[in-house]
């Protein structure tokens, strides 16, 4: 099960980097930065993701010379204020793409604010 997720999580961070966020691999900067922000009690989720991005960076040949980084942030449940401001923060230094949160009023603003600047959630 946890295998499954981590390839799935692997596969959706690949897909999101080489189709929706640079047309082509020629263009993939060194460092590519992927948000995330997780409830406390989605521990495992986390885990997951990290352990994707891990595999994904020690895979030389899915994305080549470029480093994927995942700017993690913890949020309380249900608190779409304080996900609004970490994705503000998140934003200004650059995400490729964003990770959560679960709860279904934070992730509905994370949405909202993903897709008003055009990241792949």
């Amino acid at each position: 099960m946890l295998r499954d997720i981590l390839q799935l999580t692997e596969m959706w961070i690949t897909v999101t980097v080489l189709l929706v966020a640079f047309p082509s691999t020629s263009s993939l900067p060194e460092r590519l930065r992927v948000g995330a922000l997780f409830e406390q009690e989605y521990e495992g989720q986390w885990r997951a993701l990290e352990w994707a991005v891990e595999d994904l960076n020690l895979n030389p040949e899915l994305l080549r010379e470029t480093l994927v980084l995942v700017d993690r942030e913890t949020v309380p449940p249900q608190d779409s204020f304080t996900a609004q401001r970490k994705v503000c923060r998140m934003t200004q230094i650059g995400i490729a793409a964003m990770f959560g949160p679960v709860s279904s009023l934070a992730a509905g603003h994370v949405q909202s604010m993903c897709t008003a600047f055009e990241i792949p959630h």
